[in-house]
Parts: C-alpha cells; structure tokens; sequence
C-alpha cells in the first residue's frame, strides 16, 4: 500500500496515497477531520479531536455518528435486522479502545447494503481522538486495511 502522510497543527497520521483529506476544520470545542477513500461516497473515515476532558464515550460518539449517517440516508431508507456489535480488541496500545458495528441498510428501489463501521477512541499527547469509519462490506479489504493505518498512525498534541 502507497501511504501519504498528514501532519498540520499538531496531528499527524499515515493513510493510503489513493485517498485524500476532504476536510479539517476546528473551533475551541472540537477538530474535525474527514478522509475520503478513491472510491467518491464509497468509504468515510472521520477524526474528532477534543481536549481529553472534553471528549465523549466511545459509546457516545458511535451513537452520534450512527444517528448523523442515518439523518444523511434518502427517505425511506431503514436499518433493518439488529446491528452486530464487536469489540475491537486493540493490538496497538493500552490508550486505545474501539468497537465495531456491522449492520444492514434497505433503501426504496436499491438491494440492501451491508456496513462496516469502526470506531476508536486513542489518548495522545493531552488529547484524544475519534476515530470513526463507515463503508460497504464489499470495500472490507482496502477499507479496513487503509484505516487501520490511519489508526495505527494517529497523533494529537
């Protein structure tokens, strides 16, 4: 794999050479960084950056980032059958904590699609970051292995 590497303002990570950062803005609050995969719409990988008091539940941010890609859907579209929950058991350190959902959407007029979303939760240098993926299962080998690096990368400080 062909990596790129990131680093502005204090954080940096590694990522797949084929994706591009759409996205870093910030407030007091939060930074917020999104990765597009090469593939347009096909795959999203989000960093949420707080300072560590500030930061939510790992539960909390996946329940938030659940909610915001189901308000993102058409009309119509629904989960359907219960999502799988996984916890990622983390070879990359103690400071990291992370989980996955597997899950199905139906939408009018289109086959069912089968998501993969991880998140992790990763204390770096007096901050913590958020780290989210979504995309389709088909995309599982690339998707995965691309954000795993992003993940395996990440640095706050």
């Amino acid at each position: 794999m062909n990596l790129g590497k990131y680093s502005n303002a204090g954080v940096s990570f590694s990522f797949p050479r084929a994706w591009a950062v759409a996205e870093d803005d910030f407030d007091e609050f939060i930074r917020a960084i999104t990765i597009e995969d090469e593939n347009e719409g096909e795959g999203i990988y989000m960093i949420d950056i707080y300072k560590s008091e500030q930061a939510p539940s790992l539960e909390m941010y996946k329940s938030r980032q659940m909610e915001s890609f189901l308000n993102s859907l058409p009309l119509g579209a629904e989960i359907v059958g219960t999502p799988q929950v996984t916890k990622i058991e983390s070879k990359l350190g103690s400071d990291i904590e992370g989980i996955e959902v597997t899950f199905t959407i139906s939408m009018p007029l289109v086959d069912n699609i089968h998501y993969i979303s991880s998140y992790y939760k990763i204390t770096s240098g007096g901050k913590t970051g958020l780290l989210s993926s979504q995309y389709p299962l088909e995309n599982e080998f690339e998707s995965r292995k691309g954000f795993e690096v992003i993940v395996g990368s990440f640095y706050a400080e």
